[in-house]
């Protein structure tokens, strides 16, 4: 099937390659730089929930400047799909379309951020030659130029502001990924709400299975729910949980999630697509 071509890139895009400072991925690709400051090694495998409370304390202490360029390809490529006529091909039901799916929760294209905070690069001890990850944490500011909703484009300056505490950790025993915020976003359109928001997301891939010490193994669980800016009023509530399984040396996740939409964040009425 034609419609094939421009889905088949995009899946197996995949993760070609992460490390310090870039990051290429389906869902959230990055350039950063890090300004004004030296490498804070951490050394170690602490214990996972005591290491987020560490995090949280030094992120109300910030001594390092983040630039970082944002680029969220599977919210792009399924708005350019859109203007095909390929696009009623990823409809599966009434109620079910493959790209609405996949795109759920990621509303802008791009974004320019400046993390005023601190960033840790994570080694052990043993192996001061090669990272195991990454944590970043403190405050946020991103602003962009366009939204996208339903997968349509919208021209719509917006500004917005996140406490956050984020990272990846690999080990020998296990892999676990992090990203718990707390923001408000203000859009330049009135026909877009400004909005409160809290995400949590948490990803656990054990490696070894007698590891004891692993919280919820192979387990994924995102959660953002969202309230209006002007009366805190819900607005929407977005919940996605996934199992992984192995098999031989791969692991395959199956997920299951909702969003929940009380109340309309667009106009479309009189909102101008692109």
């Amino acid at each position: 099937m034609k419609f094939l071509r421009y889905l088949i890139p995009v899946l197996f895009w995949g993760s070609l390659f992460s490390a310090k400072g870039y990051k290429l991925d389906i869902y959230y690709s990055y350039l950063s730089f890090i300004l004004n400051s030296k490498e804070r090694i951490v050394y170690g495998n602490p214990y996972e929930l005591g290491f987020y409370f560490k995090q949280i304390k030094k992120s109300l202490k910030p001594s390092q400047i983040l630039v970082e360029f944002s680029f969220y390809p599977v919210a792009y490529f399924s708005y350019l799909i859109r203007r095909t006529d390929y696009y009623d091909n990823f409809e599966i039901t009434e109620n079910f379309h493959i790209l609405k799916s996949l795109s759920a929760g990621y509303e802008e294209p791009w974004a320019i951020s400046f993390l005023f905070g601190n960033v840790w690069a994570f080694k052990h001890p043993k192996i001061k030659n090669r990272y195991q990850g990454v944590g970043y944490m403190g405050f946020l500011f991103s602003f962009g130029n366009k939204q996208i909703f339903s997968n349509m484009m919208y021209k719509s300056g917006w500004f917005q502001v996140e406490w956050k505490v984020k990272g990846i950790r690999y080990t020998f025993f296990q892999k676990f990924k992090w990203n718990f915020h707390l923001g408000v976003k203000f859009q330049s359109s009135n026909l877009i709400k400004d909005t409160l928001y809290f995400t949590v997301y948490r990803d656990n891939t054990l490696f070894v299975s007698s590891y004891k010490k692993a919280i919820l193994p192979n387990l994924s669980i995102k959660l953002k729910t969202e309230l209006s800016v002007r009366d805190l009023s819900f607005i929407s509530q977005y919940f996605l949980i996934g199992k992984k399984f192995r098999f031989k040396k791969e692991f395959f996740i199956v997920e299951f999630g909702f969003l929940y939409q009380k109340k309309r964040k667009f106009e479309f009425e009189t909102l101008e697509e692109e």
